[in-house]
């Protein structure tokens, strides 16, 4: 930004500084026109170092940045209040709650962090989106746009009192009203909400809280939806005398909606909170026929937050790529014992084990077998010799090398090799984790029948998503694809590729953009007629139409233009006998990036013949 002073104004100045006469704006803060300055001057009288009776703003910035002693108390007199804190002040007036400039400002003495979300590097955060926040302010900026949008959390700062009428905070990201966004706290009671427009470019969004003025409050900025557009922006959040042109919230949000839910079954979507009562899945209190469930996502409100600045949790990751949070007690043999308030205490042999997750917090890093990775160290490798609660060795060329267990990230044995996808359901776990096996229901609870662990027994509140496998269907995600490059411009478009979805309104997606065509080669219903279903949507922020063919073998059978920004297009396709299924995206129009669609939850169903897993009620 330049700044350009107003010319009268600075050739005045300059002609007092010729004269040698103080400059001193007639705007300039103070405690005789600031609330603050005149609050710590009535707090502080000894910081008026020229005892001119008025705390000028660089006396008030040199007796903000001392320790705040708090008055002692006096027996037999009366309890003084205690003094309330200094926030920085800008020279425009405006009282800084923070703008995330320093490293770890997210993590200050006085800010609570539950969660993973807001654990990110600021730096490291702002480098992946700065190109789609537009201008901010400093050099970094605060988000929870990482490598996975399911991690969730909270970051809640100090209270600080409300001097001035707005808090005015720079923000972006998801729109997901009390779940993604910053809230006022005043007390026990949430006064103020702002969410997101689903959109990352940075917009300063006004809290009126005149109706508040004198009271402490706090904000927390919160990320509680895992999926597309579950993740916050934030550049920095500040009390303000004027409000500025953008945004204005002057009243309290509404009371939370009730949470959705999404069942897919044979015969097709059914919307509303999933329950387990009686040994039935119901949708909206409306019992759903156990053998027709294909999938079931169980939105939940996350009740069970880490304490702040708490650890990543400990976890193992099976062959079959299932992963289980548990406490990692230690080698027994060729087994491995853990001990997990879901699964209980258990004996792991470890040739089942593809990696011992000591600190699991990024799916996505790098792991080798037969190596020990470290905290800021290159790994280590070798054999795994012993797990203690200290220390945990691997016997490597340089001999038997003991690591402070603290320092130690994994283990990694092998690499998954995830089991044959039809062979099982697959049970998301709320917070993270993966369970295989036949699942039926029993109470109010899911039952899963597992190769290792045997018969488990789940409250439902702890599943985040169930999906089933089922003779006569098939997910097209667990089918062979190939891709046809069909460019449209000079170069060839992105490879199609499967996403996490949006646990509110899908589990997976396939990401697919104009220019490809992509063929699955059908198993279940390659001899006989069949349905695709799944939903078709724009890619958020998409700009371009385009034009989706659906064809069963060479046959076209759906065939639609999709507007930018459209409303997904759900789909229940009958199509003949086919080896193949495709789909083709093309530009509609003019050329426009972002561009392209999602197919969510796509199957296949072999119609008259669909046989049904098992999954009868079992007695309480």
């Amino acid at each position: 930004m330049i700044f350009r002073p107003n010319k009268p104004a600075l050739a005045l100045a300059l002609a007092a500084l010729a004269l040698g006469l103080p400059v001193r704006a007639a705007d300039e803060v103070s405690s005789a026109n600031h609330p603050v300055l005149k609050r710590a001057l009535a707090e502080h009288p000894t910081a008026d170092a020229d005892a001119n009776g008025t705390l000028s703003l660089a006396e008030y910035g040199i007796l903000q940045k001392k320790p705040l002693v708090q008055p002692p108390a006096e027996k037999d007199k009366p309890a003084v209040a205690p003094l309330l804190p200094l926030l920085p002040v800008l020279p425009n007036g405006e009282v800084v709650v923070s703008e995330f400039e320093e490293p770890n400002s997210h993590k200050a003495p006085g800010w609570t962090n539950q969660g993973a979300a807001f654990q990110g590097d600021l730096a490291a955060g702002t480098r992946m989106m700065r190109r789609r926040v537009g201008p901010f302010q400093g050099a970094v900026f605060l988000t929870t746009h990482g490598k996975s949008e399911s991690e969730i959390g909270r970051l809640v700062s100090p209270p600080f009192p409300l001097d001035l009428d707005f808090v005015a905070v720079t923000m972006s990201g998801g729109r997901v009203p009390q779940r993604v966004g910053v809230n006022l706290w005043i007390g026990d009671e949430m006064v103020r909400s702002a969410t997101g427009k689903n959109d990352d470019n940075f917009e300063t969004v006004a809290l009126d809280v005149r109706e508040f003025r004198g009271r402490m409050a706090r904000v927390e900025l919160i990320d509680q939806h895992r999926g597309i557009w579950g993740h916050l922006n934030v550049d920095r959040i500040v009390l303000t005398a004027k409000p500025g042109e953008g945004r204005r919230i002057d009243s309290r949000p509404p009371p939370p909606a009730p949470l959705p839910g999404l069942a897919l079954t044979t015969t097709g979507r059914q919307a509303g909170p999933l329950a387990v009562t009686g040994g039935q899945l119901t949708s909206a209190k409306t019992p759903l026929a156990a053998e027709s469930i294909l999938l079931a996502l169980n939105t939940q409100e996350s009740s069970a937050d880490p304490a702040p600045n708490t650890p990543p949790p400990s976890a193992v990751q099976l062959i079959s790529g299932e992963i289980w949070y548990a406490q990692i007690v230690g080698l027994e043999g060729k087994a491995l014992a853990i001990n997990s308030p879901l699964i209980g205490q258990r004996k792991l042999p470890l040739e089942s084990l593809a990696s011992i997750e000591f600190q699991y917090a990024d799916p996505y890093a790098p792991r080798e077998p037969g190596h020990l990775y470290r905290t800021g160290a290159e790994p280590i490798p070798g054999t795994l010799v012993w797990i203690r609660d200290r220390d945990i060795a691997v016997d490597c060329p340089l001999g038997v090398i003991p690591v402070d267990r603290s320092a130690v990230e994994r283990y990694v044995l092998a690499t998954p090799k995830p089991a044959e996808p039809s062979g099982a359901d697959v049970v998301g776990l709320v917070g993270g984790g993966l369970l295989r096996g036949k699942t039926a229901f029993a109470g109010n609870q899911i039952v899963v029948t597992h190769a290792i662990l045997g018969e488990l027994k789940l409250d439902w509140q702890t599943v985040a998503y169930l999906r089933r496998a089922a003779p006569g269907m098939d997910w097209l995600e667990d089918l062979a694809m190939t891709v046809e490059e069909r460019p449209a411009l000079s170069l060839a478009p992105p490879m199609p590729q499967w996403i996490e979805g949006d646990v509110d309104s899908h589990l997976r997606a396939l990401r697919i953009m104009p220019g490809s065509v992509v063929r699955f080669a059908l198993k279940t219903n390659a001899g006989g007629k069949g349905r695709v279903r799944g939903e078709i949507a724009t890619v958020r922020g998409c700009r371009a139409a385009m034009k989706v063919t659906i064809l069963a073998g060479n046959t076209p059978i759906w065939n639609q233009t999709i507007a930018a920004g459209s409303a997904p297009v759900p789909l229940s396709l009958d199509f003949p006998a086919a080896e193949q299924l495709a789909i083709k995206v093309e530009f509609a129009g003019p050329l426009a990036f972002p561009c392209g669609i999602e197919l969510r939850d796509p199957l296949v169903l072999k119609l008259g013949k669909l046989i049904t897993q098992p999954q009868s009620t079992q007695p309480n």
